[in-house]
């Protein structure tokens, strides 16, 4: 079987005829859009969620954070949607699919807290998007990392991987999202370490979250080559710089003397720090070839 070229990843067909399982740019487009709608709603109006949001987020600091993953992930998605390679968009897969069918699973959890039945049309159809959303989105993730993972042959060779130092910070911060994200996914309402107080629905999307970036951290470990893992440190990058703002945003409410405030804060200046290095270790990569966003 003849080996497709990198940029067959920009084509309906590739060099056989076939048609491509699944276009890679056209499932990040749609992805960044979803992202940087939700985000900006939760974000920007973190107060205004009974209105415009799914289901009712009571603290600001809650939905802040939430907002701040979900343009963290946006970031990811459109730095991935440049490349051409399918190995350097790998990454992306394994922590998007976790997120959504953790977070499918919260929703069906707490069904009763969505705006299915407001009488605010806004909400209401929030509500319903947000379900319609997460059911389609597991199994379409699981779709494009396994049909595209078969379909685009061997890997290019990697020779340029991020520096031990970075990839040993970044295998420890995994692991913590990942310890921290199982723990409260289990017993969101009982976990003593989290920085603020959390209900069952709004600890297992935090949780979600959480899983999902420690997969992606570890997704972005195994690949050898350094702009493999670009789309994963733009995402760690962004969330430290969103999640710092957050903080200071809202460090009224909070008792800043609180040593899980304190661990919090400096857990996420050291992704900042980590992302902004491996980031632009992997924007600096000499072979990185980009390709426009939307075609």
């Amino acid at each position: 079987m003849q080996r497709r070229r990198d940029d067959d990843l920009d084509h309906d067909l590739d060099d056989e005829g076939r048609f491509q399982p699944i276009r890679l740019h056209d499932v990040l487009a749609a992805a960044a859009l979803l992202t940087v709608v939700a985000g900006s709603q939760l974000f920007i109006l973190p107060g205004q969620t009974a209105r415009l949001f799914a289901w009712t987020i009571k603290l600001p600091v809650t939905a802040a954070f939430l907002g701040g993953c979900y343009w963290a992930s946006c970031g990811m998605f459109v730095f991935a949607a440049r490349e051409r390679t399918w190995a350097n968009v790998r990454a992306v897969a394994p922590g998007a699919f976790a997120f959504t069918t953790l977070t499918l699973g919260a929703t069906l959890l707490n069904l009763s807290a969505f705006h299915f039945n407001s009488a605010d049309p806004v909400a209401r159809g929030a509500a319903w998007a947000w379900l319609g959303v997460y059911v389609i989105a597991p199994p379409g993730w699981f779709l494009f990392l396994f049909l595209n993972d078969r379909q685009q042959g061997e890997d290019p060779p990697g020779r340029r991987p991020m520096p031990l130092v970075i990839r040993i910070l970044l295998s420890l911060q995994a692991s913590a999202l990942l310890g921290v994200g199982i723990a409260l996914y289990l017993d969101p309402a009982g976990f003593p370490y989290w920085p603020w107080t959390l209900n069952s629905l709004t600890g297992r999307m935090i949780a979600s979250w959480l899983v999902a970036l420690g997969s992606t951290g570890f997704a972005a470990l195994v690949e050898p080559e350094r702009r493999r893992s670009g789309a994963a440190m733009v995402a760690y990058a962004l969330l430290g710089a969103l999640q710092l703002l957050a903080l200071a945003r809202y460090a009224g409410s909070l008792h800043l003397s609180d040593s899980r405030v304190l661990g919090y804060a400096g857990f996420v200046v050291s992704v900042l720090l980590v992302g902004l290095i491996g980031a632009r270790l992997a924007l600096r990569d000499p072979r990185r070839r980009a390709a426009p966003f939307i075609r």
